[in-house]
């Protein structure tokens, strides 16, 4: 893998005779510092994956520290502050994370495909430009949209669907610090934030994401990739 499995890269198919075969990674310009600099262009999803799936496990580590650590001197055990407090990092982080992969790939397709000012007629008949169709719900992107563009199935039926709507209703109670039991799309019964996580509902948010990424564009995190990503210091 060419420098960082996170960039975007591809093969030198055809052009100059020494670049033919070459692994290249795209770049884009920046102001850095007063100057003008060429950064990696990240893989949509591909960084987000990597952040995921260490998070998960780190999660659950901590998940297992917590239950070791307990005070049981009091009626009702309590944690360990540092353990606790580390677990609720890294799941949130986990589930935030993920919406932003889901995001951005998503995002990602409608550009290709649709110029800023192109239009989109939603089923129901009404029409959305590229901006309008970027402010849908993440779950509506996929459903109703992605499928249309890129001539695949709609993914409702699929088992990993219950897990995006899952994660996306958890990122956005995590994005807006709702803290008190409640109820919400895609999520079973009424919780605090904190329950859920605790609950472990962040769990299956990385294999979520490569199986979304898999259903529209197969290979777009293939199994070296994704050794790579999983493999990557943090």
């Amino acid at each position: 893998m060419y420098g960082d499995p996170r960039a975007a890269s591809s093969i030198v198919l055809s052009g100059p005779h020494d670049l033919v075969g070459d692994e290249i990674v795209r770049v884009e310009p920046v102001v850095f510092d007063g100057r003008e600099i060429h950064v990696p262009a990240a893989l949509p999803g591909a960084p987000e994956y990597r952040t995921v799936f260490g998070a998960e496990q780190t999660a659950d580590e901590l998940r297992v520290g917590i239950a070791n650590t307990l005070d049981e001197r009091g009626e009702i055990p309590t944690a360990n502050i540092r353990v606790a407090l580390d677990f609720r990092d890294v799941a949130g982080t986990a589930v935030a994370s993920a919406a932003v992969g889901l995001e951005s790939y998503a995002n990602f397709q409608l550009q290709r495909f649709l110029a800023p000012g192109d239009e989109f007629t939603l089923p129901g008949g009404k029409v959305r430009t590229l901006d309008g169709l970027r402010d849908l719900p993440l779950h509506d992107r996929y459903r109703l949209v992605l499928p249309d563009l890129m001539n695949c199935e709609k993914p409702t039926s699929e088992t990993w669907w219950e897990d995006l709507r899952r994660i996306q209703s958890l990122a956005a109670l995590q994005r807006h610090a709702i803290t008190e039991p409640r109820s919400r799309g895609g999520l079973r019964g009424e919780r605090s934030l904190s329950q859920r996580l605790y609950g472990a509902e962040y769990r299956g948010a990385a294999s979520m994401m490569l199986s979304v990424f898999e259903h529209f564009t197969p290979g777009w995190i293939n199994e070296q990739l994704r050794q790579a990503l999983a493999a990557a210091d943090p």
